[in-house]
Parts: C-alpha cells; structure tokens; sequence
C-alpha cells in the first residue's frame, strides 16, 4: 500500500473522504435534530418516543453481539488479507461468522419472549407486537455494520455515512410528514421505520460490490487456519470491547424504561441526544483515522501515530468546545423553540449539560479507543470498556431511583471519564504519547471564558433572535482566538484558504 499522509487536511484520499464525511454528517447532524428535538418530542407522545428509543436501544446492544467484532476485525487484518489475495474469501468469513450468531439469537429471543413481554418489560406497551420488530432492524444492523466496514476499510466512509445519516434522516422525516398528514397510524410508521433499514442495507451491498465486486467463486488462496484464528481472537475481544461499548451507550434507556416508565425513557433519550450530538465530528474523524492508525501500526511507524493521536486532541477540542458552550448556552431556548411538549421536555435539562460535558470530555483525549484497539494491546480496551460497562450498570442502579433520568445522565458521564481517563493513562505510560499541551490549557481557558461571557449577555425577548445573537458572538470569538493564537496548523490552513478565495 503507498504512503498515506497522516494529515486529515492533506491532499488525498484522506483529505477529501475527510471533507466529504463531514459535509454528509453536518447534513445528517440538521435532519437528527429535526427529527429529534423537533418532530418525534412535537407529534409523538412522551410513551411513543420511549418506545422508538427502548427499541433502538435493544437492537443496537443485541446487533453488537451478533457481530461479534466482525466490522473492527475487517479494518485491523484488511491489509494483511489483500497483501494475500485472499478478499473474496475474507468476505465470505466476514458474513458467516455474524450469520452463526444470528441464528443463536434469533432463537435465544424466540425462547424468552414470553418471559421479556410479559414479565421484565411488562410496562412497554404493546411489546408484544412491537417484538418480531426488533428481529428485523437486529439483522439490518448487523449486516450493514459488516459491509460498512468493507468501505471503510478501503477507506471510503462518505457513502456509508450517507446512508447511514443522511438517507436514514431524510426517509425518517418523509415518513413521519406520511405521519403528519394523518395518512399512516403509529403502527404503520414503525413498519416503515423497518423499511428504512431494509433499503439502507441493499444499498450498502450494491455499493461495495461496484466499489469492489464481489467473487463468490473463483481460486484465491486460502486463509490459513492460523490467521483464522487470530481473527477470531481479535474479533472475540473486539466483540466484548464494542458490547461493552453498547452497553455504555444504550442500557441507561432500557434501566430507565425499566425501571421509570417509557415517558421517563422518551424524555431522557430526547434530551439525551440534544447533548450528545457534540460527538459526531468525533465518531466521523475515528471512522477515518482507524485504518490509518491499522496502516501506522502494520508499519510500526510510531511517528506518525504519535502524529495523527496529538492533531485529534488539539482539533476535536476545538470543535468540541465550540459546540459544546452553543449547547450549554442554548440549553433553555431548545424547549421553547419546540412547537410542542416543550415544557414537559424541559425537565431533561441538565440531562443535556451533564452529557454534553462527558462527550466533550471525550473529544479532549483525541482519537484514543481505535489507537488501542488497532495495536498489540487492543486488548486493554475490553479490560476498560468491561470494566465501565459494569460501572455504569451499577451507578444506573444506585442514581435512577434517586435522581430519575439526571441520574442516569449522571451515570453515563461517570463511565466516559473513568473509561477515557484509563486510556489516557494507558498510552501515556505504554507508548509515552499524550494528547496535552500548553494548547489544551489555553483551550479550557477559553471555554470558561465563554460561558463568563454568555452570563452577561442580555435576554432577547425572541428566543430565535436571542439563540442566533448568542451563537453567532460566541462562535466570532472563538474562531478569533484559535486563529491568532495558532491552536490549530489545520484550522488555521483552513481559514487561510478560505480568505485567500475571497
């Protein structure tokens, strides 16, 4: 494989999939929130929007355990795998292993269903014809996972971000406009909402079979029995590392839904969003900076790794910071910028702050989980991340029943610290690599700084106005800062572009 530039502004692939993604994720990002904080809080019942979330909470923790690591084994032995000319038999690997465990699912749900409709969850409504629903999305999920890892792998991420953020988003407002107009019931938007999946699915397939087809047949050396079963060590700990992960993420809704109510549950998933959405550049940076983190470390080029892990810190902190004050100062004029239920989802706001800051947290420490998981010691983030999954499901058990869902908010941030906080220990006495500088101090200065100023801002009487005034001076003051105080080579390359079109 050529060199490749470990600089995400650079010209390259890594350049433009970078630039690509994005756009398609800030794309995506504006019909999340209409969906979310707008539409489903507006013209769904606080009931309805715990069920979609109860739903997508299962299926996401239950889809991580059908993949069984598949999609990160995909990134970390693609190059190994191509450099034998092996592929096509790496791709019948890749759709067997999630088949198996599908199957041990598939009937594991069959068996206990009587025992989750009617016992651990009897509060969910209409569980019961809800059910079979999670199967389907279960093996949406799955497979879509695992061929987006094939792209990903070959480092084209725009395609399956757009489906997966965008086209999803877009088809989730149409269908909820079908909705709207009163021209299918909320029976018939969650068969659609199913539909969705489907079409994302046959999409990815059909894309990476033209980006590089697929050849069932055909003489490809073997594997190897010895690869084989690095690989399914590999995807075995990657498997608890993404399950713990998902468990992190999704089981403060089911314990709330379980232990609250579904309006508990629809309320806390809203609010919750609302905060986390900070988070996206970093889950599209990681998606890119993975397989180059694979590529560094198959070469052992500690230099470069050293590189791209500082450059994700300095950078995903200042947009982290960015959006994390335009969450926190516009906290309150989220509600009232609500059509609707605005003010019985306004009992979620610090829901919104608590988990803003955790994910802010996490964009502090950079790029960190896929340069662990892509080495030698990949097998520190299960010890962490299984560690932190237990965390959370104790501190969601001590925190609910006291402090309802900022409880539970509470308890999420609580395991994003301790786990990031491990890794940064980790690979700062491993490797002797750190994502600090004088620049991450001048960074939180900043930031407390900001919110000083937004304190003694006056309160426009329209909350529109007032949220765009607020946004707008705090975003020139920011970007002033970072660009005559040279936090950021990258920014400010792209601010000096910028100016020299103009």
């Amino acid at each position: 494989m050529p060199y490749l530039s470990f600089s995400l502004f650079e010209m390259g692939i890594i350049k433009r999939q970078s630039i690509k993604s994005s756009i398609v994720i800030y794309v995506g990002v504006i019909f999340g929130f209409v969906t979310q904080t707008i539409l489903f809080p507006s013209y769904f019942t606080t009931e309805q929007v715990g069920l979609v979330a109860f739903i997508l909470a299962s299926v996401n923790i239950i889809s991580a355990f059908v993949q069984f690591g598949m999609p990160n084994t995909i990134i970390r032995f693609r190059p190994q795998i191509k450099q034998q000319g092996s592929e096509n038999r790496f791709i019948r690997y890749s759709l067997l292993v999630p088949s198996f465990f599908l199957v041990v699912v598939f009937s594991g749900l069959f068996l206990l269903s009587d025992w989750l409709i009617e016992g651990y969850f009897s509060n969910v409504a209409q569980l019961d014809f809800y059910y079979p629903f999670i199967g389907f999305l279960v093996f949406c999920l799955t497979f879509f996972g695992v061929w987006s890892a094939h792209s990903r792998s070959l480092l084209r991420i725009v395609i399956p971000n757009l489906l997966d953020i965008v086209i999803t988003r877009t088809l989730l407002v149409l269908l909820m406009l079908l909705y709207l107009l009163n021209l299918v019931d909320f029976e018939e938007f969650m068969i659609g909402y199913v539909l969705i999946y489907v079409t994302i699915l046959i999409s990815i397939v059909i894309y990476v079979n033209k980006l590089n087809p697929v050849k069932m047949g055909g003489c490809e050396p073997p594997i190897g029995k010895p690869l084989i079963m690095k690989m399914l060590t590999f995807g075995g700990l990657s498997f608890l590392t993404v399950m713990g992960d998902q468990i992190i993420n999704n089981i403060d809704v089911i314990m709330v839904t379980n232990m609250i109510d579904l309006n508990a549950a629809g309320i806390y998933k809203t609010t919750y969003y609302m905060g986390a959405i900070i988070a996206v550049p970093m889950n599209s940076l990681g998606q890119i900076v993975s397989p180059i983190y694979a590529e560094a470390w198959h070469k052992n080029d500690l230099n470069k790794i050293n590189e791209v892990y500082k450059k994700s810190a300095i950078n995903l902190s200042i947009i982290g910071l960015l959006l994390f004050v335009g969450v926190y100062i516009n906290a309150d004029n989220i509600f009232l910028m609500m059509p609707k239920n605005g003010e019985i989802y306004s009992v979620g706001r610090d829901v919104i702050v608590l988990i803003a800051f955790g994910k802010f947290f996490s964009m502090l420490l950079g790029i960190n989980s896929q340069l662990i998981a892509n080495s030698k010691y990949y097998y520190v983030n299960l010890i962490s991340i299984v560690i932190l999954a237990v965390l959370t499901i104790v501190t969601n058990y001590l925190f609910i029943p006291e402090y309802g869902i900022v409880g539970a908010a509470f308890a999420s941030v609580l395991s994003l610290v301790v786990f990031n906080l491990i890794k940064l220990f980790f690979i700062g006495f491993q490797f002797k690599m750190y994502p600090f500088s004088v620049k991450t101090l001048v960074i939180i200065a900043l930031g407390i700084t900001l919110l000083g100023v937004n304190h003694l801002l006056p309160t426009l009487d329209n909350v529109f106005a007032d949220s765009a005034y607020r946004s707008i001076l705090i975003t020139v003051i920011l970007i002033v800062v970072v660009y005559f105080g040279k936090i950021s080579d990258d920014v400010n390359a792209i601010i000096n572009k910028v100016l020299a079109r103009r």
